[in-house]
């Protein structure tokens, strides 16, 4: 609460404000800010407030949404930190698990278990970074399609013919579960 929250009536009746120091005088904002939100949450209107701080009504209306706007602030800032560490961890799982799944040795069995794991963890990050919103942005499955197309053609160079038939099929049922989110998001109306 500074200066700008206080009429020149109210300026005078904290007067005994100057003699205190400079902490003394932000403990005093802050507490008369603790007591305004207080009040506040236990039900208590601008007027009410204003009248037992000792400031007008829109002092206090001003003094709130501030408070409130930093703390919201504060919330979103949190939350965006840890959406940043999650995406960078699951980041670390993908790459992990794609050297698993994909070894560079064209020889060496693929690693299924590995795989799912990568899907899982693209499948989280998408929900955090908030892409996989169905609500806000409708899946394309036919666009999904094409790229599975893609990394077909790109698989189909580094995997033994053999193995072929299992990736196929890895990527069928995941093109399926697509299909079937889109369906249920459809039926729901989002």
């Amino acid at each position: 609460m500074g200066p700008e929250d206080f009429s020149a009536d109210e300026r005078q009746r904290n007067q005994h404000i100057k003699g205190m120091s400079p902490k003394l005088i932000a403990m005093d904002r802050e507490l008369r800010l603790h007591k305004a939100i207080t009040m506040r949450m236990a039900g208590a209107d601008n007027y009410q407030i204003a009248k037992e701080l000792g400031v007008t009504d829109s002092a206090v209306s001003h003094m709130i949404s501030r408070e409130l706007k930093r703390k919201r602030d504060e919330i979103n800032e949190t939350a965006e930190e840890m959406r940043q560490i999650d995406s960078m961890r699951l980041e670390a799982i993908i790459r992990r698990s794609w050297l698993k799944a994909f070894p560079s040795d064209m020889t060496a069995p693929l690693d299924y278990d590995a795989g799912r794991q990568i899907m899982n963890a693209i499948e989280k990050r998408s929900k955090i970074l908030g892409y996989a919103a169905a609500s806000k942005h409708q899946v394309d499955i036919s666009h999904l399609q094409s790229q599975m197309g893609l990394v077909l053609e790109v698989v189909a160079r580094a995997v033994p013919d053999e193995a072929m038939p299992k990736v196929y099929a890895a990527l069928e049922e995941a093109i399926g579960t697509l299909q079937r989110k889109e369906a249920a998001l459809e039926y729901s109306g989002t």
